[in-house]
């Protein structure tokens, strides 16, 4: 016997106008277990079927050192976490050191590692919609 939970599939979470529910959607991969309910970042090994933390979330939680997190600041102070995506703190999306304040407020640095991604555009196709020979390409 299987006891493996399904995975929650977006058709299953349609709107009257035949459109996808994406709230519904996130609320359930959440309530499966799928998605961390803090940040909702991808699980990949956790099981299925019940609410889960990340690891990053559970750190900022418990771990009273500096921690790192891809989404979230905490207060030193008072612990309060919040992302400042949708703060308007812009400076902190900047690589290096930079001041910030909590509403308890207690004044400390948070530190911004940026990375990049590169993004190329799509294959250029010969004429016939062939892509051009990998020693031709080389030339």
């Amino acid at each position: 016997m299987d006891n493996r939970v399904p995975r929650v599939k977006s058709e299953d979470y349609k709107k009257e106008d035949d459109s996808e529910d994406w709230t519904a959607y996130r609320k359930a991969r959440i309530e499966n277990g799928e998605i961390c309910h803090v940040c909702q970042c991808d699980f990949i090994i956790f099981p299925k079927g019940r609410k889960w933390k990340c690891g990053d979330c559970k750190r900022l939680e418990e771990d009273q050192g500096e921690v790192t997190s891809r989404k979230f600041v905490r207060c030193p102070k008072c612990g309060l976490q919040w992302d400042p995506y949708h703060s308007e703190e812009y400076d902190l999306f900047e690589d290096g050191d930079h001041d910030s304040s909590c509403e308890c407020g207690c004044d400390f640095r948070v530190s911004t590692n940026v990375t990049h991604a590169f993004t190329s555009p799509p294959r250029i196709q010969e004429e016939g919609g062939k892509e051009p020979e990998e020693d031709e390409a080389e030339e």
